[in-house]
């Protein structure tokens, strides 16, 4: 269709663990904020989210035409928190003003977790959700981690289409409504 804006993004699971930063740059808490206008955002000046919130946003992709244009609300594959097994749960929550991301560190006395939420400036298409589990008994016992998401593919702004990978998951899309008519 004639004036909708085509996009598209990738989002890859690691499990792997990176180094902090220097402290100046880091924000640090327990608890995350109950109202959801101070959820940390991640970027890197081309995808955005807000921490463990449904939806994206890329740069220069809006739905709607004329005045009731608005950035477009596309599904985050992202918001996945870790629900880690046993007792005794200590939630560590940390932004890194430098990196540019963020870590939440979930320990109990079966596992300890910590998850990492980061855009590459360097790969300015990509959302990168990196889970590290270490298991804390040595006795060969198994421990399932549940992920809670809140994502659903379905967005009133935009039709996506999925492509599985081995190790990443493709979308692509449009916008439903265009901003202004390019065919007048």
């Amino acid at each position: 269709d004639a004036g909708k804006m085509e996009f598209s993004w990738i989002l890859f699971l690691c499990l792997s663990g990176l180094a902090f930063s220097d402290d100046r740059f880091l924000l640090q808490t327990n608890t995350l904020p109950s109202d959801n206008r101070f959820i940390p955002a991640v970027g890197n000046g081309h995808v955005a989210t807000q921490v463990y919130e449904d939806t994206i946003f890329i740069n220069n992709v809006y739905n709607g035409f004329g005045n009731d244009s608005h950035r477009a609300r596309i599904p985050s594959p992202v918001a996945v928190k870790p629900q880690p097994p046993g007792d005794n749960l200590e939630e560590t929550y940390t932004l890194d003003m430098f990196r540019g991301s963020f870590v939440a560190h979930f320990d109990t006395d079966a596992v300890t977790v910590e998850q990492e939420i980061f855009s590459p400036r360097s790969r300015p298409h990509l959302l990168v959700n990196q889970i590290t589990a270490t298991r804390k008994n040595e006795n060969g016992t198994s421990h399932e981690i549940a992920l809670e998401t809140n994502w659903e593919p379905d967005s009133p702004d935009v039709d996506l289409t999925f492509e599985e990978g081995e190790e990443f998951t493709y979308a692509h899309g449009s916008t439903k409504e265009a901003e202004y008519n390019i065919s007048a």
